[in-house]
This record gives structure tokens, C-alpha cells and sequence, in this order.
């Protein structure tokens, strides 16, 4: 592969990843930010309004090896991109689940698609950006 090729790929890789961080840490943080309003609107107190947060990476601690297993089995790209469309529809399951039930269910599965993006994108910076490239890349992954 010609140099200048792959110095657009692994920009835009990069992009990418970078881009599916940003969109986690919005997922991650919308509950909390919304906990007034949730609270008022579902007449929730503090302890399902922190549940309601934590619903989103406690799928995650369970699927996360399983996950690895996966990436290794069918490959990093499939597994990043299944947990993308994770992230996706679990969104729309929680924006459309009429509740507490239905937003922590959402909250679940993009948890689960959030830890299936951030297992592999270790390994995928790792293909990528050999050597003393790694690091400036990893940072600017986790920084986004």
C-alpha cells in the first residue's frame, strides 16, 4: 500500500474511533444530565435515577470478554461495527421506551455496544499505528 494511502487510512480510522468515543461519552452522560427532568417526569428518586445510570456499563462488565473472544474469532471491524449499531439501537430503545424499563434496557445494550467499540479499539490502534505512532494515537483516542 503507497504511503500516502496509508496515511489517509489511518487518519481516518483514527476519525473514526475518536468520532465513536465522543458519541459514548454523550450516551454515557445523558442521564445525568437529564436527572432532573427524569426525576420530575417519572417521580424517580435517587437510587433509580443512579440505576438508571449505572444501567449502562453494567451489561458491559459481562460482555466484555465474551466480546474480546468474538473480536478474535470474526475479526475487530465486525465487532467494533456490531457495537456501533448496538449503540445506535439501543438509543432508540431507550428515547423510545415510555420509562424507566425501557431506558435502562436501551442504556444496556448501548452499554454493551459502548464496551464492544472500546475493547477493540486498542487492538485496531495497535494494527495500525506500529511502534512510536501508538501512543499519540491512543491519546488522541481516549482524549476524544
Amino acid at each position: 500500500m503507497p504511503t500516502d494511502t496509508l496515511a489517509i487510512r489511518r487518519v481516518a480510522i483514527l476519525a473514526a474511533i475518536a468520532l465513536a468515543r465522543i458519541g459514548f461519552g454523550f450516551q454515557l452522560q445523558t442521564v445525568g444530565s437529564l436527572g432532573p427532568m427524569l426525576r420530575d417526569l417519572f417521580h424517580l428518586d435517587y437510587t433509580a435515577l443512579g440505576a438508571l445510570i449505572g444501567a449502562y456499563m453494567v451489561a458491559g462488565v459481562f460482555a466484555a470478554l465474551p466480546l474480546g473472544l468474538l473480536g478474535r474469532r470474526f475479526g475487530d471491524g465486525l465487532v467494533v461495527g456490531a457495537g456501533l449499531a448496538l449503540m445506535a439501537v439501543g438509543g432508540a430503545i431507550a428515547a423510545l421506551g415510555g420509562g424507566p424499563a425501557g431506558i435502562a434496557i436501551g442504556r444496556m445494550a448501548c452499554g454493551i455496544g459502548a464496551v464492544a467499540m472500546i475493547v477493540m479499539q486498542g487492538k485496531i490502534l495497535a494494527d495500525w499505528y506500529p511502534g512510536r505512532l501508538f501512543f499519540p494515537a491512543i491519546s488522541i483516542s481516549v482524549g476524544a
